[in-house]
């Protein structure tokens, strides 16, 4: 499965979040989904959430996302 957007309107840390996950206009595969993706970042800054959320979302049910 290949996400093309990630939108988050309010939760947690994430506030009107919006992240385009297509190859940009220029580039021969523009606006299909990227290939990979790498979330960095320091300590506490989401890149776990954001993946949690993505599992959830996938899972069939998600607004059943485990904040543990």
């Amino acid at each position: 499965m290949k996400f093309t957007k990630i939108e988050i309107k309010d939760f947690q840390q994430f506030k009107d979040f919006e992240l385009d996950l297509t190859y940009p206009v220029g580039h021969p595969k523009a606006g299909q989904p990227l290939e990979k993706v790498c979330f960095i970042g320091q300590s506490g800054t989401g890149k776990t959430t954001l993946l949690e959320l993505l599992k959830s979302a996938t899972s069939g049910n998600p607004n059943n996302y485990n904040q543990n």
